[in-house]
């Protein structure tokens, strides 16, 4: 028997190595698997009237392979009748009518001293990444809720959005890229999708049954931060309210697997830290920020910010802290 392990036991470990490597490089030309360039992050740039990372993203690093497949949907169009007959069934039964009014009452209280009326307008911009899934989402669904009802209560116009991507692995844009010969360091590889779940025009009353699609599990999958920000900037930025606030959920930092295996590894979260010091830079805009579940990370990129950890932050003294991110500036808009 030693004789016998000492004469097969190297080749089978050669083949072993030999196979590894194969399969490896059989993955790689499928496009399945890449190890992330290697590449130092430069100094971040300032912005300015004459470089702006939301007009000419491309001076600051920032690039899109291609947005042919990137897509804007209402909420609604996302489920059919069946999974939404199903979904409300789910809220009936697992949602506690009282563990969202009475926050959601409270909130409306304290919200009140900083929303005069025609004065405030809100957009909730939503993360709905993979990594929600489970109790995360169903937070999520709940914070929206309460938020949203106290909105609607104080008469503040408001919109609710939401980004995620529309399939797995780049999508149609990683096909493309790898059609073309996988050129190096692509930039933004995957095809975004910009969910509109309540538009300014909606009523709370018509707009509150699409937050059902927080739910459905299908819908949550990679995460882009900075283009999903600078998308809702542009639809805040052209309302007549004098003060306008962006507020930002989320529950960790911008992942997108195929961009990140094709870039550098700070290549997204470079290019969010750059956008959100702009719109604070420009101070058309108030953002603002809710860190979902270990979510602390939204203190690194926002200083006005609130964590909800778990179900048992919805009490007062959290619609306190959350209520206070509504506060007005004390630097006035320019």
């Amino acid at each position: 028997m030693r004789g016998f392990l000492a004469e097969w036991l190297p080749s089978a470990i050669f083949v072993a190595i030999v196979g590894y490597y194969v399969c490896r490089s059989l993955l790689r030309s499928a496009g399945t698997l890449a190890d992330a360039p290697k590449v130092p992050e430069p100094p971040r740039l300032a912005w300015s009237s004459e470089h702006s990372v939301i007009d000419d993203p491309g001076h600051f690093g920032y690039r899109v392979f291609t947005d042919e497949f990137d897509e804007e949907v209402a909420a609604h169009a996302l489920l059919t009748p069946l999974e939404h007959m199903r979904i409300q069934t789910v809220l009936r039964q697992q949602f506690a009518e009282q563990r969202i009014e009475a926050p959601a009452r409270t909130l409306s209280i304290l919200m009140m001293p900083h929303l005069p009326h025609g004065q405030v307008t809100v957009t909730l911009l939503l993360d709905n990444s993979g990594s929600l899934k489970g109790n995360g989402q169903r937070l999520l669904f709940t914070l929206v809720e309460i938020i949203g009802r106290a909105l609607d209560r104080n008469d503040v116009a408001f919109e609710i959005l939401g980004f995620t991507s529309s399939g797995w692995k780049g999508g149609r844009s990683r096909t493309r890229w790898l059609d073309e010969g996988r050129p190096e360091m692509p930039g933004r590889l995957c095809d975004l999708r910009h969910i509109v779940y309540k538009p300014f025009a909606a009523s709370w009353t018509d707009a509150r049954g699409d937050l059902a699609v927080l739910l459905h599990d299908p819908v949550l999958k990679e995460n882009v931060d900075g283009e999903a920000l600078v998308w809702a900037y542009r639809r805040l930025i052209e309302r007549p309210e004098p003060r306008r606030i962006l507020l930002f959920v989320s529950d960790g930092a911008p992942v997108d697997d195929s961009t990140l295996h094709s870039n550098a590894g700070w290549f997204l979260e470079r290019h969010l830290r750059h956008v959100i010091e702009e719109i604070a830079g420009r101070r058309l805009v108030e953002i603002a920020g809710i860190g979902l579940g270990t979510g602390q990370h939204i203190r690194d990129y926002l200083d006005r910010a609130a964590i909800i950890g778990d179900w048992a932050d919805l009490r007062r003294d959290r619609m306190v802290e959350i209520a206070g991110l509504f506060e007005p500036d004390r630097i006035e808009s320019t």
